[in-house]
């Protein structure tokens, strides 16, 4: 048995978008529309704080704390309780966000047309939709496979959000 040499397989590369991929996305939504403001808080909450696609999807309206210590509270992996604080600008976006009308009763920050929670594929789908948009303006989009899973990684954060200090009105 020891003479059984262990099955060797390459290690997928993880990808991560640059800052000017990130914000190509974020700018695709049309924010015009309430799908689309929703879209881009939805995204931008979604890459600022890292959280899992089934946090980001499970969190309720009450689970979103302004002010001078802003954060959202999710519950996460193993049902631990977490709290990720917010940059201004991810302040912002929800501030105005908390002000659109509530959908058929919705308690999900970020429902669907339903008043229901997204799902995970419906997550994925406005997801490709946006990168599909934002290709056209960010060509390097076209070669990566973009997930929920690659807005969460931390040096994309540190990057996208450093220097933004004021909300824009």
């Amino acid at each position: 048995m020891l003479a059984i040499p262990s099955k060797r397989h390459d290690k997928r590369q993880v990808h991560f978008l640059t800052r000017p991929e990130i914000e190509a996305v974020l700018a695709a939504p049309d924010r015009t529309t309430w799908l689309g403001r929703r879209d881009h808080t939805l995204l931008l909450v979604a890459a600022q704080t890292g959280l899992r696609l089934s946090e980001l999807t499970g969190l309720d309206r009450d689970a979103v704390h302004l002010g001078s210590d802003a954060h959202v509270r999710c519950v996460g992996k193993g049902r631990k309780e977490r709290t990720t604080p917010l940059t201004t600008l991810a302040r912002c976006a929800l501030q105005a966000w908390l002000k659109e009308p509530l959908r058929k009763g919705a308690t999900a920050l970020f429902p669907n047309v339903h008043g229901s929670r997204l799902s995970a594929d419906s997550v994925q789908s406005l997801l490709g939709k946006h990168v599909r948009v934002a290709h056209k303006s960010c060509p390097s989009l076209k070669a990566k496979s973009v997930s929920p899973h690659v807005l969460s990684i931390p040096p994309l954060r540190a990057v996208l959000f450093e220097g933004r200090k004021s909300c824009r009105s």
